[in-house]
């Protein structure tokens, strides 16, 4: 048996206690047709606690992102302050032979804040006999606080990417 779910809560407060009494008219009905079958009432009850307390977490979200928007928008004073440790690490490796010279450089930069660690490197890799050998390797590691450039949401993660090239000049 299919249940009907509570109304989404859009409009004026009087449109949605409208909208909300309508909805718990035709769920006592329900209840009544229903009887005294304790399973189909509970069904019913759960279903419509579920959705009645999602829509009321949506509708919190939404207002706390509109105000947090409009007391932004209106400030008269912004003040944003963080610690940062910024720490920049090298390691070197040459091998010197009759038949020619290999180098490798690594390079690490970490910049921490309490919002995220970027953790940044850089690969380099040259064979001096081979004029035209030369490998690099960049990427990135962020972890932390995330935010998704599409809908400006912020979550918990961890994003990696990776530039790779490979030339044949020096």
């Amino acid at each position: 048996m299919m249940y009907e779910l509570p109304p989404q809560m859009t409009g004026t407060a009087e449109q949605q206690l409208i909208a909300l009494r309508d909805y718990l008219v035709r769920l006592a009905r329900d209840l009544d047709r229903a009887g005294n079958s304790e399973v189909a009432i509970t069904d019913i009850v759960t279903k419509a606690t579920d959705k009645v307390q999602q829509n009321a977490a949506q509708a919190v979200q939404s207002q706390a992102k509109n105000l947090k928007a409009l007391i932004v928008k209106n400030a008269n004073e912004i003040t944003a302050y963080a610690d940062q440790i910024n720490t920049d690490l090298h390691s070197n490796y040459v091998a010197i032979s009759d038949y020619g010279n290999y180098y490798e450089r690594i390079d690490l930069q970490v910049q921490q804040t309490a919002r995220d660690t970027i953790e940044s490197y850089r690969y380099q890799e040259s064979i001096d006999a081979l004029d035209q050998y030369v490998k690099e390797l960049n990427g990135q590691i962020r972890r932390g606080l995330i935010e998704d450039p599409s809908t400006h949401e912020i979550h918990l993660g961890i994003a990696i990417s990776e530039e790779l090239s490979f030339t044949g000049n020096t």
